[in-house]
């Protein structure tokens, strides 16, 4: 899709600028703030060429039976060709982390 769209330059680029700055400096998971912010930057570049962004954030709680249990958090960014996907809309929203998501 990237090729099909000539955006391949750009993909590479965000994904360097995520690599670099999206990183929570407290710990070394991604810090999904951080994240939708560095995706909105390049939202504008991706949508002239036809490609939607998505920024999606999954929440799960894992039990350890009687000991308890942790929550873990699963990010992820959604390319979505329109000419393709008109009317497309991603299940997790990262924003309020409901069913639905907002484009990016």
């Amino acid at each position: 899709m990237m090729q099909e769209h000539d955006l391949l330059n750009e993909y590479d680029q965000m994904v360097k600028h995520v690599i670099e700055a999206g990183v929570g400096s407290r710990f070394k998971n991604w810090n999904i703030e951080k994240l939708k912010e560095l995706i909105e930057e390049y939202k504008p570049m991706f949508s002239s060429k036809g490609v939607d962004i998505f920024v999606c954030h999954k929440q799960e709680y894992i039990s350890h039976g009687q000991y308890g249990g942790h929550v873990e958090n699963f990010r992820w960014i959604e390319f979505v060709d329109r000419a393709e996907q008109p009317s497309y809309q991603p299940q997790r929203d990262a924003e309020t982390k409901d069913e639905g998501c907002a484009v990016m």
